[in-house]
């Protein structure tokens, strides 16, 4: 039922009707305005030469009659809702079936209608991206030292993974060790950092001294091998 026709009574029940509705006074004088095509809507200012234009200041798109004035899609639907509510009660109470209080109807049509919009709206999925990570060589004399850890609850312990290589992206050494898991897992990934700073202190000692040093974040995709090295610690 729109809300327009809800307004309209006169022409499907007749005048008479309007006054017995069960609503305050200012409410069925609205109405009854309503079906007189009574209210101040733009076409009615027009003909009596108020406006130069009766088209609807809101939308800005179609001309405003009493029909346009009071119709919304919400309110459209919760009519349609409440109706339905309404059927639904009669053919409960035909059945002797308890039902809702009237009272309850307009909530119930409105959280209905809200469930339904939620459930209708789309998904929004995150745009899965191709990382943009790629090995990058290194300046002559210069190693990279990667890193990971995994954790095995099973056994309580946690696996650390080192990976050195060169500036060429050779791999020189490599690492995998199991340490107990710490209270605080995400302290698993600074111990296999201190872990890669301890294994390289050594290896640099063998070859150079260590001169510098840098730390750069990179994804899961660009650190199989030290993240494999972590997770065969479980039975190394």
């Amino acid at each position: 039922m729109e809300v327009a026709q809800i307004l309209t009574p006169k022409k499907a029940f007749g005048e008479a009707y309007i006054w017995k509705l069960r609503v305050p006074s200012k409410v069925k004088h609205f109405v009854w305005r309503a079906s007189n095509n009574a209210l101040l809507t733009m076409d009615n200012l027009l003909c009596r030469k108020v406006v130069l234009s009766a088209t609807c200041n809101i939308c800005r798109n179609h001309v405003e009659d009493t029909t346009h004035a009071v119709h919304d899609d919400y309110r459209a639907e919760i009519s349609a809702l409440i109706a339905w509510l309404l059927w639904n009660r009669r053919n409960l109470l035909c059945l002797n079936k308890p039902v809702h209080s009237l009272q309850m109807l307009p909530s119930l049509a409105d959280g209905m209608l809200q469930d339904f919009i939620n459930v209708q709206e789309p998904v929004l999925r995150p745009v899965e991206t191709t990382s943009t990570n790629h090995w990058s060589q290194l300046d002559q004399h210069c190693y990279k030292a990667n890193y990971d850890g995994a954790v095995f609850k099973s056994s309580n312990t946690a696996g650390l993974g080192v990976v050195i290589r060169d500036s060429r992206g050779d791999i020189l050494g490599a690492m995998s060790v199991c340490v107990p898991l710490p209270h605080f897992v995400p302290k698993v990934d600074a111990l296999a950092c201190r872990h890669a700073v301890s294994f390289a202190l050594v290896f640099m000692r063998l070859s150079s001294k260590l001169r510098f040093h840098k730390f750069c974040q990179v994804s899961r995709s660009c650190n199989k091998v030290a993240d494999a090295f972590a997770k065969k610690a479980r039975v190394g």
